[in-house]
C-alpha cells in the first residue's frame, strides 16, 4: 500500500474512531458516578479497537485478513456502542435521561449503520489497492486450480477411502473384542 493510501485509510480510522466516540458520549449522565466509570470504560475499549485498527492497517496488506479484521472491529464497535446504551439506561439516576436514552434506539441503529458504511468504504478503499487487488486476485485464481485439480480430487477420495477402511477396523475390532468379553463373562 503506498503512503498516500495508508493516510488515507488511518484518516478513515480516525473519523470512524471520532464517530464512534461521539456517540458513545451521547449515553453520558452528568451527576451520575457509575455512568461516568461505563463511559471511560467504553471510551478506553472503543479507543483499544481503533488504535489495534490503525495499526494493523500499516501493517498488513492481505486482502482477506483485512476483510476479517474490519468486520471484527465493526462487530466489536457495534456492541460496544450497543451494551453503553442499555447500560446507561439501566443505571440511569434520571426518568428523563433513561426515557431519551430509551427512546434514541432507533437513532442507534441508524448511527451503526453510518459507522457500519463507514467500515465498509475504508475496506473497499483498501481493497482498491492495486497489491491488494492482485493478491486477492492471484489467491481466487490459485483456489480455482486447486478445485478442478483432479490430482486431489482423487487425492481426497483415497484420504476418505482409507479414513473408512481404517474406522471400519477399527470399530470392528473393538467389536469383536467386547463380544469376546460378552461371551467371557457369560460362561464363569
Amino acid at each position: 500500500m503506498s503512503d498516500e493510501e495508508k493516510k488515507t485509510a488511518e484518516s478513515e480510522v480516525e473519523k470512524l474512531k471520532e464517530e464512534s466516540l461521539e456517540e458513545l458520549e451521547n449515553y453520558r449522565e452528568d451527576g451520575n458516578a457509575e455512568n461516568e466509570k461505563m463511559i471511560n470504560d467504553a471510551r478506553e475499549r472503543l479507543n483499544k479497537i481503533f488504535s489495534d485498527l490503525k495499526q494493523w492497517t500499516k501493517d498488513t496488506s492481505d486482502p482477506e485478513k483485512i476483510k476479517a479484521v474490519l468486520e471484527n472491529s465493526k462487530e466489536n464497535v457495534t456492541k460496544t456502542l450497543q451494551e453503553s446504551r442499555e447500560k446507561a439506561v439501566e443505571i440511569s439516576n434520571s426518568e428523563s435521561f433513561r426515557k431519551t436514552i430509551d427512546g434514541t434506539k432507533d437513532v442507534l441503529e441508524g448511527t451503526l449503520g453510518l459507522i457500519s458504511e463507514g467500515f465498509k468504504a475504508t475496506g473497499e478503499l483498501l481493497m482498491n489497492n492495486p497489491a491488494m487487488k492482485n493478491a486477492a486476485q492471484r489467491a481466487d485464481e490459485r483456489m480455482d486450480t486447486l478445485r478442478k485439480s483432479e490430482g486431489l480430487k482423487r487425492g481426497v477420495d483415497a484420504a476418505e477411502e482409507f479414513t473408512n477402511k481404517m474406522n471400519s477396523t477399527i470399530f470392528g475390532g473393538l467389536r469383536n473384542l467386547l463380544d469376546k468379553k460378552d461371551d467371557g463373562d457369560g460362561q464363569q
